[in-house]
């Protein structure tokens, strides 16, 4: 179902060996082309962490948005398809290295758009179609 099959073997557990699987992931699976979009999914969690940071928001609320679709980067399904719960696999593979902060700003992401879509027009005409 996801890389993880590729973490068998790998301690996530040890701050090197996790960080060494972030570097793999951005630099292999943060290529590929963000959902039909323009971008890379990398470009697409760095598009998301800049306004944060250019805003001056926390350092977690920055960690959180550059972390925020990690999941989909740890999926070898169609990591598009719309119910792949990429946000709960990232969140869960995150856990052990940030915040719960973090870890439930990764988690529920996807929750927050939807609510934020059901309640501000504005909002949602803002968004890609990805």
């Amino acid at each position: 179902m996801a890389h993880l099959n590729l973490m068998k073997n790998i301690n996530l557990k040890d701050k090197k060996e996790f960080f060494r699987m972030i570097n793999y992931l951005f630099s292999q699976k943060g290529k590929e082309q963000y959902a039909g979009e323009e971008i890379t999914v990398s470009d697409h969690m760095l598009q998301s962490a800049t306004p944060a940071v250019n805003i001056g928001l926390s350092d977690e609320i920055i960690i959180a948005s550059l972390f925020h679709d990690v999941g989909h980067l740890l999926l070898d399904q169609d990591i598009y398809s719309k119910y792949n719960d990429h946000e709960k696999i990232g969140a869960e593979f995150i856990k052990d290295f940030f915040s719960d902060k973090i870890f439930n700003c990764v988690r529920m992401h996807v929750d927050a758009k939807r609510y934020l879509c059901t309640k501000d027009s504005s909002y949602f005409a803002k968004l890609s179609s990805a």
